[in-house]
């Protein structure tokens, strides 16, 4: 929509006017925003549609993946943390909570798997020990959870 045509262009919005439906891309630094309004006949229904390719950085992207899992949509979570840590694979947080997901759905061996790259990315962190540990336990590795508890306490 063109300043021409009438359209706010003050805000940097791009919006593109379909029959019932209304699509907003708004770049907020760098990081671009899409909101979809549906005309509903008796009000305005807004969705925000953030797309992991639009992160700018893996804080950002690790944010909107930690309130998809929030809002219950672990499978989608799980989905944008693995092209996080394609991205993004020295960035270690994402891995922990791969495995923290991955336990949650009770898939253990990809909870160790993503639990021990954490400590591979992190190891001077008694945290990341202490949860394969304890992980290691559930799943019947008591020598593995053994050694993940002693190396936590020497760190």
């Amino acid at each position: 929509m063109s300043a021409a045509s009438g359209g706010n262009t003050d805000i940097g919005a791009l919006t593109e006017r379909l029959e019932n439906f209304v699509l907003i891309v708004y770049p907020l630094a760098r990081l671009y925003f899409i909101f979809v309004r549906v005309k509903c006949p008796e009000s305005f229904l807004y969705l925000l549609y953030p797309r992991s390719s639009m992160y700018t950085t893996p804080e950002l992207w690790y944010d909107a993946c930690v309130e998809k899992q929030k809002s219950g949509q672990i499978d989608e979570a799980i989905a944008m943390l693995g092209e996080l840590v394609d991205k993004f694979p020295d960035y270690a947080l994402a891995y922990a909570a791969l495995g923290a997901y991955y336990t949650k759905k009770e898939q253990y061996d990809d909870a160790m798997e993503f639990c021990k790259k954490y400590c591979e990315k992190e190891p001077n962190d008694p945290f990341g020990y202490s949860v394969l540990s304890s992980l290691s336990i559930r799943i019947g590795r008591r020598q593995e959870a053994e050694d993940a508890l002693a190396r936590s306490r020497g760190l």
